[in-house]
């Protein structure tokens, strides 16, 4: 017999072997290529008189099979995002040859427990329950709650009434951060009564193994991970849970484009299966669909217990003398919490000490040698860093442009510099800071979430990594340092991440009975985007986004391409995105020949005409914001196009008919421009 194999490497093409014995589509076996023995899956058969040349035979059959919804997914995900098929098993498959050898082969029991406690829902969650429980087939429903409202508690009764309908039901639950995972943990094993399934990158080849086994083998499962566990190959999958839905965090920006929640979905559909979409603050994308009645929605709008949502107060900081970290009324506040041993959260959205330094003599910027970016500096570290490729240099008193000594300002508040005011204004309170820099081990997040639980920190200091996801009891005042940071910008979601980011921050307060409020420190209070969070409108901020994306033709109302090259010479990598541009215009006027399916589907994306490929507007070549990024010089360009046209199409044909010699690297519907 003679197979298709897809072998999980960066090759395009299928490749053919030969093999004595009947098998099946999915079928992951070991093949040699280029003499290495190299995991692939058997797409299908071939016939006899196509092989010109003596093939090779398939070495090892693993006794795994994928599912047919697997390899569908699969071959889907690789047409929408310009992936080879290769490296979209690789993503399914992530394991060499060598781990499947016997010695790791070995099998762990799982807890049979299930449902021990009954999860006790208000009426108002219950009420949303029950109208998600009657969906068992595809449909997209968000769960649109105020923080603090339960949200959580419903998708975990949820998921716990799919496993006692169904003895081998897979249900699984993504996380933006696995940072996030401690906080579901002790709620998930109190109400399941033994631990989900965690998958994240930073796993033992074994630990994966293990988990990839019980999945493809049918077990009934809960995994809670990372983006990367939307790729295991579940057996019987009933359920997909995306928490947080709106984090930027679902969308991989590197070593390949994909957003992992619009992934999620075309999975669900696929899979024939409901999904929930989870968020105080959702995406534009969502909400526009809620709107348009593709996507269900429940809201949830008062919190849990009847504890009362924070009081957000605008802190005109033109109005502060001196330029001070920490403003009057905020550090009044501060005072009061401690007075009533209340917790405070002090949130600023930037590692290290300060993000601009500047010589007041010359003007010189510490600049990073390789990236067109500012070096940050980190008083902790004594050094200068740069946030994108990790270099740097030490803090030194003399200017490199000028040599004069101590001109250097800071411009700007990080979590060190934060830190640093805190502890002069209040040096008796017991203060911890929370960022990547001092809790990088999973180890040390929880010795910090613990301290913070049992009342042993007052002041706290974060960044990102404490915006959502968590619930401390006695915390009652947040404060938000610098809130015009990420407002506008040449980023298209800018306002949206920010407003976001704000919202969740904002309701770390007050979570139980006791009163929260929230200081906004700004340059801008009359933005419109700190009016909406002091005024919790929301819904008026969103509706006013999305006239404006309407207006520029932006998404969710037109879809986005972006092309970025990139390479050691700039002349080079400027004439190489001149002449892609020049050649993706000759394609779309020849796009309705191109060979491909006249239609497709993708979650809500329909592709009907050929003729649709002709509505494209490129834009650029023009350097990249960050025209410079690890010794790298970056063009992009970027192609808009009317929702459903299907370019992929014509990039793919030119990507196979035309070969560069600077790195090209395509984004689908992008979520960062720089």
């Amino acid at each position: 017999m003679y197979y298709e194999v897809i072998v999980a490497t960066n090759i395009e093409q299928k490749l053919t072997y030969e093999s004595d014995a009947l098998l099946q589509p999915g079928s992951v076996v070991i093949v040699p290529v280029r003499n290495r023995p190299t995991i692939g899956a058997v797409s299908g058969t071939s016939k006899e008189e196509d092989c010109k040349y003596k093939l090779k035979s398939i070495s090892v059959i693993l006794p795994f099979v994928l599912s047919e919804h697997c390899m569908t997914f699969l071959k889907w995900f690789s047409e929408y995002n310009l992936f080879s098929l290769g490296m979209a098993l690789k993503m399914m498959v992530p394991f060499t040859p060598d781990a499947f050898a016997p010695k790791s082969t070995r099998k762990t029991s799982l807890p049979e427990k299930c449902g021990v406690v009954k999860i006790n829902l208000n009426s108002a969650q219950q009420d949303v329950a029950q109208r998600l429980l009657s969906k068992h087939e595809f449909s997209v429903d968000l769960i649109d709650g105020v923080t603090g409202s339960g949200k959580t508690e419903v998708y975990l009764y949820l998921v716990q009434q799919r496993l006692k309908e169904n003895p081998l039901a897979q249900a699984l639950i993504l996380l933006p951060e696995i940072a996030l995972t401690s906080a579901l943990m002790s709620r998930f094993k109190k109400y399941f009564g033994f631990d989900p399934l965690v998958w994240h990158s930073n796993m033992t080849k074994l630990q994966k193994l293990s988990i990839w086994k019980k999945v493809l083998e049918g077990e009934q499962v809960v995994v809670v991970g990372a983006r990367s566990a939307l790729f295991l190959p579940f057996a019987n999958l009933a359920m997909i849970v995306i928490d947080e839905e709106h984090d930027p965090s679902y969308k991989q920006n590197e070593q390949g484009f994909y957003n992992a929640r619009d992934m999620a979905i075309v999975r669900a559909q696929i899979e024939n299966i409901p999904i929930l979409l989870v968020s105080a603050t959702p995406s534009l994308e969502t909400v526009h669909n809620v709107k348009l009645g593709k996507f269900g929605v429940e809201k949830l709008a008062s919190r849990y217990a009847n504890a009362t949502l924070p009081l957000v107060k605008i802190i005109d900081m033109r109005q502060e003398q001196g330029r001070p970290v920490i403003s009057t009324p905020l550090s009044d506040a501060i005072s009061s919490a401690l007075s009533k041993r209340e917790q405070v959260l002090i949130f600023v959205n930037q590692r290290g000490y300060t993000p601009l330094s500047l010589c007041k003599n010359c003007g010189y910027k510490w600049k990073c040698a390789i990236c067109d970016v500012n070096l940050i500096e980190h008083k902790a570290f004594n050094r200068f860093l740069c946030h994108h490729c990790g270099g740097g240099r030490e803090i030194s008193k003399v200017c490199p442009e000028c040599g004069k000594e101590n001109t250097r300002i800071s411009l700007g508040i990080g979590a060190e510099r934060a830190l640093e005011a805190i502890q002069s204004q209040f040096p008796s309170a017991r203060c911890l800071s929370i960022s990547s820099d001092t809790v990088s081990s999973k180890k040390a997040r929880a010795s910090a979430m613990d301290s913070i639980h049992n009342n042993e920190v007052d002041i706290i200091i974060g960044t990102q990594i404490l915006a959502k996801g968590h619930h401390f009891s006695n915390l009652t005042v947040v404060g938000v340092l610098e809130a015009d940071h990420g407002v506008g910008g040449c980023d298209l979601r800018a306002n949206e991440r920010t407003y976001q980011l704000l919202d969740q921050v904002s309701g770390r307060a007050g979570r139980e009975q006791k009163q929260g409020n929230v200081f906004i420190q700004t340059y801008m209070p009359s933005a419109p985007i700190i009016l909406a969070l002091a005024n919790r409108e929301r819904d008026v901020f969103y509706e006013h986004e999305l006239k404006d994306r309407e207006t520029h033709s932006m998404p969710p109302f037109k879809s986005l391409i972006a092309v970025i090259l990139s390479g050691n010479v700039e002349i080079d990598v400027q004439k190489c995105a001149r002449r892609w541009g020049q050649l993706f215009g000759d394609l779309i006027k020849e796009a309705a020949n191109l060979p491909g399916s006249e239609s497709s589907h993708a979650g809500n994306r329909h592709i009907s005409r050929p003729s649709e490929l002709l509505r494209a507007q490129l834009l650029g070549p023009v350097p990249a914001p960050i025209s410079r990024l690890r010794g790298k010089y970056r063009y992009r360009l970027l192609i808009k196009a009317d929702k459903g046209s299907n370019l992929q199409r014509v990039i793919r044909c030119l990507t196979q008919r035309e070969s560069f010699a600077v790195d090209v690297q395509v984004d689908v519907d992008p979520y960062e421009f720089l």
